[in-house]
């Protein structure tokens, strides 16, 4: 456990989050060096969480170097990690929509939205006022607007808005959805309104 501490933040002052023991104040089982099958099992769990984050924050700074192969390739293991775990889990959110934003730069239009519709459903199951459906429904947006469905833009627009102004979530800038929205608005000749 010494180099998963170092690798993994889930160790941080040698404890677990997952299963709750935290190693070096108490032990774990009766005989020394015994670990619990409840705490392997939540050490594990918690292992394959960190590297499945570890990987898809590798995959964004892939992504946003511009080397898509690479981020593709870095996506694929998080996948493997994610899904078989916590197929509905928000890392699994965070795959879809970065697997969306990759899609979306390779020009694969019809798996963006998919990979896309499916970090939405995700975000509203785990909670459906959360600055995380406003974002992904931002996201969104975008896709339609550059496609030019301004009708559908809108409506991700508007949601992502509506939410905010509903919710006021502390961890979501409201500036993008709103200049977004904007954006639309103008593009449709609704200068008042975007103002």
């Amino acid at each position: 456990t010494v180099a998963c501490r170092s690798i993994f933040p889930c160790m941080h002052r040698g404890g677990c989050h997952v299963s709750g023991s935290r190693m070096g104040k108490r032990k774990l089982a009766p005989r020394r060096g015994a670990v619990s099958p409840r705490h392997r099992a939540g050490r594990l769990v918690c292992h394959a969480e960190c590297a499945g984050r570890a990987l898809l924050d590798l995959a964004w700074a892939e992504n946003q170097a511009g080397h898509i192969e690479e981020a593709a390739k870095h996506m694929e293991e998080c996948q493997k990690l994610a899904q078989p775990r916590a197929p509905r889990s928000k890392l699994f959110a965070e795959l879809a929509l970065a697997r969306s934003s990759l899609a979306w730069k390779r020009g694969d239009f019809p798996d963006a939205e998919t990979w896309g519709q499916e970090a939405l459903s995700i975000y509203r199951e785990l909670d459906s006022d959360s600055a995380d459906v406003a974002v992904t429904a931002s996201h969104l947006g975008l896709h339609h607007f550059e496609r030019g469905d301004i009708a559908e833009a809108e409506r991700a627009f508007r949601s992502a808005v509506d939410l905010w102004e509903a919710k006021r979530p502390t961890e979501m800038n409201p500036v993008p959805p709103l200049a977004n929205l904007g954006m639309v608005l103008i593009d449709r000749g609704e200068f008042s309104e975007a103002e």
